[in-house]
């Protein structure tokens, strides 16, 4: 079987195909995308630090975002660097996550590479993953763009500890590769969570590999083991998201991982032709299906120089079966907190971001063991390229689809905002406004669903941090107190006085609620904005497109 490239010629190739994929699929939607949700409260924040230098504007956001984001102090300073140099324009943010998922793409490549991969698999495993749907999130959401920091600092992490055992071979220790090796895990670890289960997969790599060459590798070993051990110990210490089953903990366990694998293999799997014939008579351009079927013809044209018939049943089964180890491995970290909220399209689908890796890898293995059992060498051939163009067409479709919704949801906010500039009340720190009159999700898209994204937007237009906001959805509800919303569970409460206000976007105007008169004439008389006429979504998912 083949098991290193060819040549260097290969490997620049099919780098350099692998970074035109990745930009193609972001660079047809990055223009449009704006911020979403979170982003608009650490705008807020941002938009009010006054500091000279950007290392104490960074600390100044982590004082005042420290309870929650100081278990990912890599957020904290990929999201202020950002702010520094981009202020509230959008497309420098979108510009940088292209960056890291180009370079995510490349060191998985190399990775795979530098672990002995067949050259089929180092390049269509990274392919697949570069075009998936299932964390579209990621592609589009700048508050989670830190995953794909995490996920390429752990594919550097791969590669800087094979190169490290490469020096080793020569009879030199290379302190710069033991170095880049320990630093792009503490990165990866601090910047977000899903990942850190695969770093067993790493370490275990990492010992087979110096044992299969007889080297001694117990430095960088245990230096890694002790480093992924304290980040650990850290975040465990800090974090405010363990725990939280209410309910049975294995139902509840059982249920959560059974939805991810709908989402992952039958959603994205199975019924994925359905949803792209759907997409295309609903909502999907025409020049974006000329696009995908370009692509596809590329990618089987590129695939079929590959010799299939050279890997065995052996190699695409234990292929599927590594998959399938990462996948569970990259859902792993839930079992330490209730908050894995599968969903195909919502924001909460980047959660999948690891396990996708998983998801790559059993795809490629299916449909290379598909291919085994045919003996003719052409049909063979094409039985593996055409599944596997197919597959990543439609996750460019897919991926498009989808952020076609966040293109529009960043309209809708940019109008509403500027609504409330126009016609809505002048805001002090006293006051709180509700906004009513709009769907709060345009598709999985949110446009504004809760009290700190409309609030953040409004501290940053108003340059105060003390205004607060809230959104009339179908979770809000009034009694003789005041009103009261749920966002994820937890109840806000907002007692009548002069200085609550809701402000009607359909008709323009606002009212003060002062008392339960107020709010009941309010209600009774503007039916109009009934959050009942909106599609249905809830938070996380926004509303179900397929």
């Amino acid at each position: 079987m083949q098991k290193y490239f060819i040549t260097k010629n290969h490997r620049l190739i099919d780098i350099a195909f692998l970074l035109a994929a990745t930009i193609s699929l972001q660079i047809y939607f990055l223009f449009d995308l704006g911020f979403y949700s979170d982003d608009w409260a650490f705008l807020g924040v941002l938009s009010n630090i006054k500091s000279s230098g950007l290392l104490t504007f960074i600390y100044d956001f982590f004082i005042i975002y420290k309870d929650i984001l100081i278990t990912r102090p890599i957020q904290v300073i990929q999201l202020s660097s950002l702010y520094w140099f981009f202020d509230t324009s959008p497309l420098g943010y979108h510009i940088s996550n292209l960056f890291f998922l180009s370079l995510l793409v490349i060191y998985f490549y190399l990775s795979l590479n530098k672990l002995n991969a067949p050259r089929i698999a180092a390049f269509t495993i990274p392919l697949i993953y570069t075009l998936l749907p299932h964390y579209s999130t990621t592609r589009m959401w700048v508050a989670s763009f830190t995953i794909n920091v995490s996920t390429c600092f752990f594919f550097i992490n791969i590669y800087a500890n094979m190169k490290y055992i490469e020096s080793l071979e020569k009879g030199k220790s290379s302190w710069q590769w033991l170095l880049t090796s320990l630093a792009s895990l503490a990165i990866s670890i601090l910047a977000y969570e899903v990942i850190v289960p695969l770093f067993v997969l790493n370490f275990l790599i990492t010992w087979w590999k110096c044992r299969s060459k007889g080297l001694k590798c117990a430095g960088i070993i245990s230096l890694s083991v002790l480093i992924y051990l304290l980040c650990i110990l850290f975040k465990v210490h800090y974090s405010t998201r363990i725990g939280g089953y209410n309910s049975n903990y294995l139902i509840s366990i059982t249920q959560a991982f059974k939805s991810a694998a709908i989402n992952d293999f039958y959603t994205y799997g199975f019924k994925l032709p359905k949803h792209i014939w759907h997409l295309f008579q609903t909502r999907t351009s025409g020049n974006t299906y000329f696009i995908a079927l370009s692509l596809s013809l590329i990618i089987f044209l590129y695939l079929i120089q590959f010799k299939i018939q050279a890997y065995t049943r052996r190699f695409w089964l234990l292929t599927i079966l590594s998959g399938a180890v990462i996948y569970l491995m990259g859902y792993s970290i839930f079992l330490t907190a209730n908050n894995l909220s599968p969903t195909p399209t919502g924001i909460n689908n980047r959660v999948t971001t690891a396990a996708a890796i998983g998801v790559s890898a059993c795809f490629f293995g299916s449909i290379g063991l598909a291919s085994f059992h045919i003996r003719n060498k052409n049909i063979k051939t094409f039985i593996f390229a055409f599944p596997v163009s197919v597959l990543c067409g439609s996750g460019y479709i897919a991926n498009y689809a989808i952020s076609t919704f966040f293109s529009r949801s960043y309209i809708s906010q940019l109008k509403i905002l500027d609504s409330l500039q126009r016609r809505g009340p002048e805001l002090t720190t006293k006051n709180t406004l509700i906004l009513d009159g709009i769907c709060p999700y345009v598709g999985p898209a949110p446009i504004f669903d809760c009290e700190w994204d409309l609030a953040g937007a409004l501290q940053k237009i108003y340059k105060n941090t003390y205004i607060k906001a809230d959104v009339r959805t179908n979770r809000l509800s009034y009694n003789e107190k005041g009103l009261t919303t749920i966002t994820y569970g937890k109840k806000n409460f907002y007692a009548y006085n002069q200085y609550l206000i809701i402000y009607n976007n359909q008709t323009e105007k606002y009212f003060i609620l002062k008392n339960f008169e107020d709010a009941k004439a309010y209600f009774t008389t503007n039916l109009s904005s009934d959050i009942s006429t909106c599609a249905e979504g809830r938070e996380g998912y926004g509303v179900n497109i397929f």
